[in-house]
């Protein structure tokens, strides 16, 4: 996004930086610039990344990946496409669930 960046590695690594004001970094801090690419606190080890998102929209900048095993979808940050219904901040990774 215009705000910050996501970084899948090989080895389904998922790295972030820059605005974290959001969350949209998936860091349990509230650091509000990241500088540097550094880990996102991904917690779910049996079922690694392998495909991200970054954006924004006029709520705020989130982030989006699948996960390898499930397929599920995981989002974080804030904004209408993090899939949250609340307007504050999820600094971490959950899973969404997506209704048809």
């Amino acid at each position: 996004s215009a705000r910050h960046t996501l970084v899948l590695t090989q080895s389904r690594c998922l790295y972030a930086c820059g605005d974290n004001e959001d969350g949209a970094c998936g860091m349990n801090a509230t650091y509000i610039v990241v500088p540097k690419l550094a880990p996102v606190e991904w917690r779910e080890q049996d079922d690694l990344p392998i495909a991200i998102a970054a954006g924004s929209d006029v709520f705020g900048a989130h982030s989006a990946a699948i996960g390898s095993s499930s397929k599920k979808l995981y989002a974080w940050g804030q904004g209408v496409a993090s899939g949250q219904r609340a307007m504050a901040p999820v600094r971490l990774p959950e899973q969404i669930t997506v209704r048809s």
